[in-house]
């Protein structure tokens, strides 16, 4: 006894959004849906019933055939105005899907053992085949769920649409092509539904409203569409696109009302040094001296120079995000210089300004006093029994400076 089963059959609508793979090039339709645009090779896929988009009857049979130029494996989804999506192939019936060049199947095949009815809801449907030289893997599309025969998914028109470019990211550009077939769904008496009506309207207004990709125009503005899932988009300038999914009823009017929100895609920085009067650079332009209120940069990475004469120099590398807002600092250490005092009384207690840094070694007589900031100092020796010396010395940054003191007996 053939074994009949019934194969749900969808819409498929998928935005016009210019899209890049990482491998090559995808383009999404309103017409088309799928499309390469630099083919090698072509398939086509038609209905029993000729037309540009021909009526099927809720219920009624429905068979699909593919022609490929090219020996290929071709795959066959459908797409419901509910989004809920079916591989039609391959299936558990037909698991063989490699066409020869110029080779045209039909699905269901005679004596298959399933047919293939029209099932709601009323509105366009459409069948895209997928043809490729390299056989895919289809898991992000649909899968099938365990003891059926046919692999689904509710994933909808955006989830398909990125799950395709996810599914043919690894395949080179000309190793793959698309076609699409449309049909539309009316109910059992042959009436097609009554159209839903979209209110659209944004703050502020004018903003792009694409319905399914197709561009319709500036908000405020209302839109006829047909009933089933829809996706509506809001686009404007210097904005964050918006995108919402609508499950519109036969005759309902949907009002869609988006408060869209600004696309910040800067941050702001400070700088401040301690010491300030500091020059900073951002990478490599002079953006002025600390302190340096806010300042707008696009989001990345920088690399910030701290310049101040007679003192190191500072780097920093800082990341911007979009609506960040941090301060970069930096702590500039002086460039030092050397002082050597060279005095004829072993023992004897050295004072740089009054502070004690050491004596006058026995022998070589000779007492060096590093890492001493830039300025003018009194150099102060002091030893029992002998006339103290005072003497001026002005260091320079990288600089060593002599000083000889003699101390003579009192």
């Amino acid at each position: 006894m053939q074994r009949i089963l019934s194969a749900t059959l969808f819409v498929l609508l998928l935005a016009a959004a210019g899209l890049s793979a990482v491998a090559q090039e995808v383009r999404f339709e309103p017409r088309s849906i799928v499309v390469n645009p630099s083919p090698a090779f072509g398939v086509d896929v038609s209905l029993d019933k000729g037309g540009d988009a021909p009526d099927y009857r809720i219920g009624e049979r429905i068979r699909i055939s593919v022609r490929t130029d090219r020996d290929a494996y071709v795959y066959l989804y459908s797409l419901r105005a509910d989004g809920r999506v079916v591989q039609i192939l391959p299936n558990r019936f037909d698991e063989q899907h490699r066409l020869r060049a110029g080779e045209t199947r039909t699905y269901p095949p005679q004596n298959g053992g399933y047919v293939f009815n029209v099932d709601g809801p009323t509105g366009l449907a459409r069948v895209v085949a997928v043809a490729s030289t390299r056989e895919l893997d289809t898991r992000e599309l649909a899968r099938f769920e365990s003891g059926a025969n046919f692999a689904t998914s509710d994933i909808g028109e955006q989830g398909f649409q990125n799950a395709f470019r996810i599914v043919v990211r690894p395949v080179p550009q000309n190793a793959w092509v698309t076609s699409t077939a449309s049909y539309r769904v009316v109910d059992e008496q042959g009436q097609r539904p009554a159209e839903a009506t979209v209110v659209a309207d944004s703050t502020p207004q004018g903003a792009t409203v694409y319905l399914d990709g197709r561009r319709q125009g500036t908000t405020p503005l209302r839109i006829s569409s047909q009933p089933g899932r829809r996706s509506l988009t809001f686009e404007l300038d210097g904005y964050r696109s918006v995108q919402r999914t609508l499950n519109l009823s036969p005759g309902e009017t949907r009002r869609v009302d988006e408060r869209l929100e600004r696309d910040v895609r800067t941050g702001t920085l400070r700088f401040e040094s301690s010491p300030s009067g500091a020059e900073v650079f951002v990478d490599g332009r002079f953006i002025g001296t600390t302190p340096i209120g806010s300042r707008e940069f696009d989001a990345g990475r920088y690399e910030v120079t701290f310049e101040r004469s007679g003192h190191r120099t500072e780097r920093r590398s800082v990341q911007v995000s979009a609506g960040s807002s941090d301060t970069v600092r930096a702590t500039l250490a002086p460039l030092t210089g050397t002082v050597a005092v060279t005095a004829n009384v072993g023992g004897a207690q050295v004072y740089l300004d009054g502070r004690p840094v050491g004596t006058i070694p026995s022998g070589s007589g000779r007492l060096v006093i590093d890492d001493v900031e830039p300025g003018t100092y009194e150099i102060t020796v002091v030893a029992a029994g002998y006339a103290t010396e005072i003497a001026q010395v002005r260091v320079r940054s990288g600089e060593t400076h002599e000083v000889r003191v003699r101390q003579d007996r009192r």
